[in-house]
């Protein structure tokens, strides 16, 4: 079965990002899920609610995924931004940008952006724990894609931790690279699904603080599958309920899509038939004063990007599903 989104009056930005409900080539479940409006989306707001800089600005191309944490009534937002071409034999090339927000709509950029720019930021996560501010990001410069981390106290002013995460030499499937971490905290433990390559899994590990990092026996725990994600899977967000883990994440196939899988361990999941239910990556959901948010990053037919917000909705018709970049 396909769905599409309600509100005819969105159908315009549906087509731009191509959110989409499900698609008839999906591949089935490897079991039932009960359906959620974890997987229903429809635009919060018409067009960009977070845009680039102007040409020559640092920040005049937005870079992967923007972050964002709902604090005492306000969003707070970091995202990556550069200048000119995008190489990755550039150094420190991509830096980071504070935006915050009333509503999660409408945004402003911190006018001392960028905010950090000692070494290369992307792929953004960030998390509060006992007044500091953690930062998990991705630096892709030197030829050595690693994770490493920052903290704050205010959000504004970063200091540098260093790699917490490298490639595994000799691995048949993270002995080139390591990236994309996701990382939240249950208790005492804290808890990561990464990127590796090649050729591009979702991995798991543990800490009890943070910076030094045990992996999992059992990963990759998400490898790449068929189709629209059949070359890598990146794990993007992760939202806990009724003892069930939805994980948001971007992949490729011939194009960057979203999707979403579901687990009650972490290790074992299953993808939503649905997928992809966006034509764009990056998706970051942020539940906040009674609604969920769902940020992504899109890129236009002019190479122009930014970020647009979705907000859960309930599907109710059929149709086939939005292309991208229409």
């Amino acid at each position: 079965m396909r769905y599409i989104m309600i509100l005819a009056s969105f159908a315009a930005l549906l087509c731009v990002c191509g959110f989409a409900l499900a698609q008839e080539t999906a591949a089935p479940a490897t079991e039932p899920l009960t359906d959620s409006p974890l997987f229903h989306w429809q635009p919060a707001a018409e067009g960009f609610v977070l845009e680039p800089g102007p040409v020559g600005a640092w920040d005049e191309h937005i870079r992967e995924r923007m972050w964002v944490l709902y604090e005492d009534g306000q969003f707070k937002a970091w995202y990556a931004g550069w200048q000119g071409e995008y190489n990755l034999d550039r150094e420190n090339l991509v830096h980071l940008g504070y935006a915050t927000s009333p509503d999660g709509i409408h945004w402003t950029k911190h006018p001392g952006n960028p905010i950090f720019t000692k070494r290369w930021v992307e792929d953004i996560c960030v998390l509060k724990v006992d007044g500091v501010y953690y930062m998990y990001v991705e630096d892709e410069s030197k030829g050595e894609t690693v994770v490493h981390l920052l903290t704050s106290t205010d959000g504004l002013d970063w200091k540098e931790e260093g790699n917490i995460l490298e490639k595994e030499p000799g691995s048949s499937w993270e002995g080139d690279w390591v990236g994309t971490s996701l990382v939240w905290k249950e208790g005492a433990l804290w808890i990561m699904l990464y990127e590796g390559g090649e050729p591009g899994d979702t991995a798991l590990a543990t800490s009890f603080d943070g910076k030094k990092w045990l992996r999992s026996d059992r990963n990759p725990v998400l490898t790449e599958g068929a189709g629209w994600d059949g070359e890598l899977t990146a794990p993007d967000s992760i939202v806990k309920r009724d003892g069930l883990y939805y994980l948001f994440y971007h992949a490729r196939g011939d194009a960057w899509r979203s999707g979403v899988a579901v687990s009650k361990d972490l290790h074992n999941w299953t993808r939503y038939p649905g997928n992809p239910i966006a034509e764009c990556p990056s998706p970051v959901v942020v539940e906040a004063g009674g609604r969920t948010l769902l940020y992504i990053t899109h890129e236009e037919k002019d190479g122009k990007n930014g970020i647009l917000v979705f907000t859960t909705s309930t599907a109710t018709a059929q149709t086939d599903p939005p292309k991208p970049n229409e």
